[in-house]
């Protein structure tokens, strides 16, 4: 199978996989805790740039380049496909929020209109009783 695919893009390696599922892992342990406020971003770039699995795939991926594993351009590239990844995630994590807020709202609406309804009706059935 060519490495080429989708009309010229490149497939994903497996040490750049390893990297985003690790940087998921991250962010879902920041992520986590119940009645969640604010995302801290930097934190979890902070942490996932920082861990030694995703630094050695990330080494193993620049190996097959011409650069050099040490160099701050190469530590400046994985900080920024990181932090794009967070901000990605992060962004569809709210999408998800803001989702389950509308849906818990509709139902709220919707259990008070049929009450409100089944009032209405009960109310009608006293007044024409008397």
């Amino acid at each position: 199978m060519s490495a080429l695919n989708h009309g010229g893009l490149w497939s994903i390696t497996q040490p750049a996989q390893q990297i985003f599922l690790k940087a998921e892992f991250h962010f879902r342990q920041f992520t986590s805790k119940p009645d969640l406020q604010r995302l801290h971003i930097s934190g979890i770039t902070n942490k996932a740039t920082s861990d030694s699995d995703i630094l050695a795939y990330y080494n193993l991926m620049v190996s097959d380049a011409e650069l050099e594993p040490d160099s701050h351009v190469c530590k400046d590239v994985l900080r920024s496909i990181i932090s794009l990844y967070v901000h990605v995630c992060s962004f569809s994590f709210a999408k998800d929020i803001i989702q389950h807020y509308k849906i818990k709202a509709t139902q709220t609406k919707a259990r008070a209109l049929h009450k409100e309804i089944s009032r209405s009706c009960q109310g009608d059935g006293q007044q024409r009783q008397e």
